[in-house]
């Protein structure tokens, strides 16, 4: 049982990673500011992210846990900045 679950952990765990690709295209074809994108939420996100990324390598030491959580600090991350840059930087002119 605990073998199917941590299976199914990092299974959804990789659904969950691929679900920031569509995201992330569409702000690397974005012709606007992206301002339907709240940088706050995405920023809290991010920090926590950070913030369990950190715990999983020095409290737990499991790898799953940092590959899955690293890779949702990794999607989150990349939405913050390309949402970002989009608005203060690529398109402040609009």
């Amino acid at each position: 049982m605990l073998e199917l679950l941590s299976f199914m952990y990092a299974g959804v765990g990789a659904m969950g990673v691929a679900g920031f690709v569509p995201q992330i295209i569409k702000l690397l074809k974005a012709t606007g500011q992206s301002k339907a994108i709240s940088l706050q939420t995405w920023g809290i996100w991010t920090f926590g992210n950070s913030i369990s990324f950190l715990y999983a390598i020095f409290i737990l030491k499991d790898l799953t846990a940092i590959a899955v959580i690293g890779g949702n600090l990794m999607g989150t991350t990349s939405v913050f900045c390309l949402a970002s840059y989009n608005r203060f930087i690529r398109f402040r002119h609009l």
